[in-house]
């Protein structure tokens, strides 16, 4: 039936090409407004197309949630990226793919995605000018899997005539990828005029300075109209260095922190004795200078490391925490460096304190220093518009749109460690071996200088925690991307009012994205296995012998003839394209019975074929067939950059056919129109879709539209959407990733640095077996022309989403969530049966394990045992008493289908337009989400979560604008809106929440029905304020603004960078200036 469809709409497309009658009017482009005419008096008043339907009639406008922003709006937004505008959006959530990402297997540099209703980038369709564009071509996380989507920082916000959002599912009428609803960008110059506008912008506090200028012409000749754009974008780097507040990856000591996150010490009110301090906001890493090592031997294997003291515990003491630098290790093997109150650097068998004050706390490393908040950036984009008219009834129209950009960054010193390179150790023949060759020996003889060696066996080392050596380079990272978009078609119109249109698409995105300063892995391995001065050190340190001891002699730095060789670039590659045709025709049917309007009908077809394609230069993806040979320098499966995930290239493609009916049924009219029923009408819509790779799908719309009076207006609407998986989801090789992440249920009981935040291997892969995600959506609204206060409207829409087979990944952070969940919700039923909390057994380590199945663990020791027995008689009763389970030893991070996932809430918005009362016109106008409802279930018959108010997903989001325009002044004031939530990486007890008298800053969760107490997140306000004046000649305009007029710095959450990305503006005030001429 499909393929029927498309060759009939194909065959009608022709024909009508060739035999369109003279007298047929224009036609307009999908979703960009009326079309182009001879004249403006030659224009249709009802020659309107609206983002989400194909009709062509402006009573659909009334029965569709469609938010539209036009410049001036957009330059009040301080969008000058599409992450900057799309950002104030209330129906976005906070986009997961931003300009922020640092990490190796992100997409980085200039790229933002938009994500309407929170259920992934890939649901939102994003237009330009009513057509698709290609994906951005380096696929990045979101809801935990590799997300293909459009990078919105290609659309030109200096070129936008005006932005159109659909908040509506909207599958039936744009396809599988509109579930959550549609952006419609409208680029196009001014047909009877052309422009040149300069911008500059400054920042307060510095970095992120901006320049663009921008330009646009239109030519007629004729029956030919063509348009030329230019907009050139150049920003500066912003450090986190730039700012005071971004100075310490520790934030109690550079933010204002509550209790109990603030590291100063809460008392027990009926003891009068301190809680343990809390310190989950102390975000130092465990990656540095200093390291965490254990001593003991590499197995033939290369692989296993067999640890443990030296033997005798010669040339050792077996103190914890010996003074003046004396060399100590747990029985395990294990031992940290770290700095001691004089900056000297000492041995210690266990964590070191992360207590505000501490000296050892000093161990942690400052990574934001050295990180860049938003990437320097260069971008040219380039529009030229064509149309021509062949004769009185089809114009033949084309464009072309080009960006190209090179975004710069940087980042942290690669680290180096045994889980990420498998086996990776310091050899006892290297000389900087603490416990090598140089400081012991099997008969204690002295070395050939004649320094003293300590009887007993050498031994081996290895790195158990990330390690950045002193000296070591931070990473710079450039992207260069490139995007293009070439269209071209006719349409025309014929027989009485009917119209036609079909063209051909080619979209493709490029990008090339370098890192500098990594450490290949074969070369550390030769470097660590030198017996010479030439080794590589890892140590911060030097080691000597003093009284039969080995102890820290003096600081060291590997020089320049030792690492410069061993550094290289890393190079990923990534390339998507689109090629697309679609054809339509839309017209009027006959008039219903009984005084109804003309039925409205729209049916066309649109096939595509889009491919994606990912590389990596030999050994930064894979090392080459036969690395083996050189094992153990190089191995096969592995790739030789450290600190990074090998990666197999990734090639896939698929094509997309589908067919689609429209219609619309005016029942009552102006004509026709009696009590209570002013108005009335009903649509529908209907698309067939065939998908290469995920079988077929249909997806109905239903809409009414009901006028009870001339100033209400009612209107629901029912859709069903179907999202096919990506080609990144379902392609993706079998991969080793290594994650940095805190064990939640072990954290609070160990509090050793593994726990709060280790590597963790984590095994990920596609998944070629899911579901398509399948959704039901439901909205109901209303308009309201206020009857006695002229120029006042509101709106509301409640809307619904009941999705289905929601694609996700576990998670790192999500598995180790559920992990706790289980285990706490096993302890709390043994305990309620009457076991005692010691004869509890969870499993770790075994197949009855009790937690998650995504986590495995090792089995308990005896020093486990000890430490979890010991949390437990300091607990004041058994709702926070937790049974003991061993350390994590792997997890499985995949994609999945979800049992279901539920959204609801309110769209609102208000507009007033103040009747001009001789000091000027006002115009206010508000808009804001509500969301009610957020609940995911993993399985169908499984636990519900419930997201909402959580890590990012506030339940309030909203802007409000107001301008007042008075002769050749006018002021505009921007005020947006982001709402508080919880930060469940930041958790405290009920014993403190009562201590400290039921505080605003804590918020209590209910977590399928055990309390857990996060810290609350402040919302976010930000104000925005532009004043301009238009010269006497009326073509000339200036602009002065301030973005973040009061500025504010970004509420303090527990995230790497101190704030949630894509919630708050982290330039601070910023000034602007602006220069437009129009001629």
């Amino acid at each position: 039936m499909l393929r029927h469809s498309i060759l009939c709409g194909t065959a009608i497309s022709a024909v009508l090409m060739i035999t369109t009658p003279a007298s047929a009017q224009r036609a307009a482009q999908p979703g960009i407004g009326p079309a182009p005419a001879k004249s403006d008096n030659e224009r249709a008043p009802d020659d309107i197309i609206v983002t989400g339907s194909h009709l062509r009639s402006v009573d659909v406008a009334s029965a569709l949630p469609v938010t539209v922003i036009d410049q001036s709006e957009i330059d009040l937004r301080g969008g000058s990226t599409g992450a900057d505008l799309f950002d104030t959006l209330p129906a976005a959530a906070t986009p997961q793919i931003n300009e922020g990402t640092i990490a190796s297997q992100g997409a980085r540099g200039d790229v933002t995605s938009i994500d309407l209703r929170g259920i992934g980038a890939g649901s939102t369709l994003l237009l330009i000018n009513g057509r698709r564009i290609a994906s951005h071509p380096l696929s990045g996380t979101d809801q935990g899997v590799p997300a293909l989507s459009p990078n919105a920082n290609v659309v030109p916000t200096a070129l936008l005539s005006r932005v159109e959002v659909l908040r509506d599912g909207a599958s039936a009428i744009y396809g599988a990828d509109a579930a959550a609803g549609v952006i419609n960008n409208i680029i196009k110059p001014d047909r009877n005029s052309g422009h040149i506008a300069l911008n500059t912008s400054g920042t307060q506090h510095g970095g992120a300075e901006e320049f663009r200028v921008t330009g646009a012409k239109n030519f007629r000749f004729g029956g030919t109209s063509v348009g030329v754009a230019l907009d050139y974008f150049e920003r500066n780097t912003l450090l986190f260095a730039d700012r005071e507040w971004g100075s310490q990856s520790d934030l109690r000591r550079s933010r204002d922190i509550p209790a109990p996150w603030n590291g100063l010490p809460v008392v027990n009110p009926a003891t009068g004795t301190a809680f343990s301090l809390n310190n989950n906001l102390d975000n130092g890493s465990t990656i540095n200078r200093y390291g965490q090592y254990r001593r003991g031997f590499i197995q033939p294997d290369y692989l296993t490391f067999v640890a443990g003291r030296p033997d005798g515990n010669r040339g050792i003491s077996t103190t914890t925490a010996p003074a003046g630098g004396v060399a100590t290790v747990a029985t395990d093997g294990t031992f940290f460096l770290y700095p001691g109150a004089d900056g000297a650097v000492n041995f210690k068998q266990t964590t070191p304190s992360r207590n505000l004050g501490s000296p050892e706390d000093n161990y942690y490393d400052n990574r934001l220093p050295h990180r860049a908040i938003i990437p320097a950036l260069k971008r040219l984009n380039l529009a030229a518009f064509v149309e021509h008219d062949l004769n009185d009834s089809v114009t033949l129209f084309g464009d072309v749109i080009y960006s190209g950009s090179r975004a710069n960054s940087q980042r942290e010193p690669a680290n180096m460690q045994n889980v990420n390179e498998p086996g990776l150790y310091i050899p006892a023949s290297n000389p900087y071996n603490p416990f090598g060759v140089r400081f012991y020996d099997p008969k204690g003889l002295p070395n050939a200088d004649g320094t003293p060696r300590i009887l007993g066996s050498p031994a081996d080392v290895t790195i158990v925690s990330g390690l950045i050596p002193p000296g070591t380079k931070d990473r710079y990272i450039q992207v260069n991307s490139s995007f293009y978009r070439a269209l071209g078609g006719a349409r025309g119109r014929f027989g009485n009012g009917w119209t036609w249109e079909s063209g051909v698409l080619v979209s493709g995105a490029y990008s090339h994205e370098t890192e500098q300063n990594i450490y290949r892995e074969s070369l550390l391995r030769m470097a660590l296995a030198r017996t010479d001065a030439s080794a590589y050190n890892p140590f911060p340190v030097t080691f000597k012998v003093l009284n039969n001891q080995v102890v820290v002699d003096k600081p060291y730095l590997n020089s320049d003839s030792v690492t410069d060789p061993m550094y290289d670039t890393d190079n990923r590659y990534g390339k998507t394209r689109l090629i697309t045709w679609d054809g339509k025709v839309t017209g009027e049917l006959w008039r219903l019975p009984g005084g109804g309007g003309r039925i409205q009908f729209a049916t066309g077809f649109e096939t595509r074929w889009e491919s994606y394609r990912a590389w990596k230069a030999a050994y930064a993806g894979l090392n080459p067939p036969g690395s083996g040979s050189q094992f153990p320098y190089l191995r096969d499966n592995d790739n030789d950059f450290i600190a990074m995930s090998p990666n197999a290239d990734v090639s896939a493609s698929q094509n997309v056919q589908s067919a689609y009916a429209e219609i619309a049924l005016p029942l009552v009219t102006g004509a026709n129109r009696f009590f209570l029923f002013q108005r009335l009408e009903l649509g529908a819509a209907v698309r067939h879709e065939r998908f290469s790779i995920h079988g077929e799908s249909t997806t109905p719309k239903f809409n009414i539209l009901w006028g009870p009076t001339p100033w209400l207006r009612l209107r629901a609407s029912y859709n069903e959407s179907f999202r096919a998986p990506n080609l990144a989801q379902t392609n993706t090789s079998p991969l080793l990733r290594v994650n940095y992440a805190a064990d939640p249920y072990r954290a609070d009981v160990t509090n050793s640095a593994l726990d709060n935040s280790g590597p963790r291997r984590t095994f990920r892969q596609g998944n070629d077996k899911l579901n398509p995600e399948r959704a039901k959506n439901f909205s109901a609204g209303l308009v309201v022309d206020m009857p006695v206060i002229r120029g006042l409207s509101f709106s509301a829409d409640y809307w619904r989403m009941n999705q289905h087979d929601a694609i996700t990944s576990y998670g790192v952070s999500d598995a180790l969530a559920a992990d706790e969940l289980a285990l706490d919700l096993a302890t709390q039923a043994a305990l309620a049966a009457g076991k005692p909390i010691d004869q509890i057994n969870l499993g770790s380590g075994t197949s009855a394990y009790a937690g998650s199945d995504r986590v495995t663990r090792l089995a308990p020791t005896d020093a486990d045992r000890a430490t979890f027995a010991a949390y437990n008689a300091a607990q004041p009763t058994n709702a926070t008493k937790r049974a003991v389970v061993g350390e994590i030893s792997s997890l499985i991070n995949d994609y999945i289908n979800l049992g279901s996932r539920k959204l609801a809430g309110i769209d609102f918005a208000l507009q007033y337009r103040v009747p001009d009362f001789g000091i000027g016109r006002f115009t206010l106008s508000v808009e804001g989400t509500r969301v009610l409802k957020r609940e995911e279930q993993l399985t169908t018959d499984g636990l519900v979560t419930d997201a909402l108010g959580k890590d990012g997903r506030p339940k309030w989001k909203g802007n409000a604008t107001l301008n007042w325009k008075i002769g050749s002044l006018s002021l505009g004031w921007f005020t947006s809106y982001f709402g508080s939530y919880a930060d469940t990486s930041a958790s405290t007890t009920e014993a403190i929440y009562q201590a400290l008298g039921r505080p605003k800053q804590i918020a209590v969760i209910n977590d399928s029905g055990i309390k857990r107490f996060y810290m609350r997140v402040e919302p976010t306000v930000l104000h925005n304020l532009n004043i301009t004046y238009t010269l006497p000649d009326k073509g000339t305009r200036i602009t002065f603004g301030i973005n973040n007029v009061f500025d504010s710095w970004p509420p303090v959450a527990d995230e790497d960078e101190g704030f949630f990305v894509g919630t708050a503006n982290p330039r601070g005030r910023q000034f602007r200036l602006k220069f437009e001429h129009r001629f």
